[in-house]
């Protein structure tokens, strides 16, 4: 799935189904929610999915 991968875009979140071990996002295009978390400083990403 490499062949998706999203130049620019780090992605620490290993339990999504897109995280690639470089820690790389593989979804081909991401789209990223409103929400922000508690410390303010994390956009929330719609693409996720479990694994």
């Amino acid at each position: 799935m490499t062949e998706n991968k999203i130049n620019g875009i780090i992605c620490h979140v290993q339990d999504c189904e897109y995280h690639a071990k470089d820690n790389s996002c593989v979804a081909g295009c991401i789209k990223v929610g409103s929400t922000i978390n508690c410390n303010g400083t994390d956009a929330l990403c719609d693409t996720y999915k479990a694994k």
